[in-house]
């Protein structure tokens, strides 16, 4: 009310949010604990922790997932994108998570395609 829309777009869209978040009810931080998506056991990956990625809780129904390769600056190898892959299907099928916020360990977010491993 009073403000002009720069753009039918920015309409839509601020439309679009305002239905999305009304559908997710109240946040409390007081949430019961939930399953906590650690290592990659679907797939026959076995129970032992990611070997290029930290998963850990950042608050109630939020994810914190650390690229974990700081020594490479977090360079994409076959190993982490197949790690991500798995771990964000699995975060998917977890109704309890809302969020996810993902970092890189070290210096750097990541230094890209890790060109070493390309073969």
């Amino acid at each position: 009310p009073g403000r002009t829309e720069r753009s039918p777009m920015a309409a839509a869209l601020r439309g679009r949010l305002r239905r999305l978040v009304s559908t997710l009810g109240p946040v409390t931080a007081a949430a019961a604990p939930r399953p906590l998506v650690l290592h990659p056991t679907p797939r026959g990956m076995g129970t032992g922790a990611w070997q290029t990625l930290l998963v850990t809780p950042s608050g109630p129904h939020v994810l914190h997932v650390e690229l974990n390769r700081p020594d490479k600056r977090n360079a994409l190898n076959s190993t982490l994108w197949r790690e991500l892959r798995e771990c964000f299907r699995d975060i998917t099928d977890d109704a309890s998570c809302r969020a996810v916020v993902l970092s890189g360990a070290g210096k750097l977010f990541t230094a890209g395609i890790d060109l070493g491993d390309l073969g």
